[in-house]
């Protein structure tokens, strides 16, 4: 009965471990600066150890709540059953994230619906000249590799997403706007897209609304 309930000791509650691998400050990125945010809300919810491929991390408040591990170490310690989830945008610091996801698969909170740049980034500094065409190939055939071949890898950047790989082997994809949602049906179809929610991004204060707050808190 309830008396029987009430005396039943509650131990504290077993939250569930989550490696958050992203890009953070000093790193001069929107991602980071999103991720940094975001840990402050996931930390009420989840044991979360931060995985970066970077030297350093700036932020305080993430270094003083949440241990901060390298590559190497998430990679010799993530295993089935832990939850994985990827802050991954269209710019070199996302780079390291595409291997990471095949052999680590986890939920990807996707910035940027085009990852082209980042993907050309890539073949340059392995210096393959036709890494970028098997990528494009592989994500949208042999139209797009024409694509490329005629109209020049600026068009090919912007007219193709180049993601397929990231979307097959996320375990869910987040995304900020019924656009990028669209985009992907449009590309790869609707059976792509049932693994998608929309998250879209926190309304910015405005000069209003701080004025209110100060006002209702009786501030300055």
């Amino acid at each position: 009965d309830l008396r029987t309930a009430a005396s039943v000791p509650v131990g504290p509650v077993q939250r569930p471990r989550m490696f958050f691998v992203s890009p953070l400050p000093p790193v001069r990125s929107g991602v980071a600066d999103y991720a940094a945010r975001l840990l402050r809300e996931l930390g009420c919810h989840y044991d979360i150890e931060v995985v970066v491929d970077q030297p350093e991390v700036a932020d305080p408040w993430v270094c003083a709540n949440f241990p901060v591990r390298d590559l190497a170490w998430f990679e010799a310690r993530s295993k089935a059953g832990v939850r994985v989830f990827y802050q991954m945008g269209n710019s070199p610091y996302h780079a390291h994230m595409f291997e990471l996801l095949h052999r680590h698969p986890g939920v990807v909170m996707l910035h940027d619906s085009w990852l082209g740049a980042v993907r050309n980034w890539m073949a340059g500094e392995c210096g393959d000249t036709h890494e970028f065409q098997r990528q494009l190939h592989a994500s949208h055939g042999y139209a797009a590799v024409l694509h490329d071949l005629r109209h020049g890898r600026e068009s090919s950047m912007n007219t193709w997403p180049v993601n397929l790989d990231v979307l097959e082997n996320a375990e869910g994809v987040l995304v900020h706007s019924t656009h990028a949602l669209e985009q992907a049906r449009a590309h790869f179809g609707e059976q792509v897209t049932r693994k998608f929610n929309v998250v879209p991004f926190p309304k910015a204060l405005t000069d209003d609304d701080r004025r209110i707050a100060r006002r209702v808190l009786g501030l300055a």
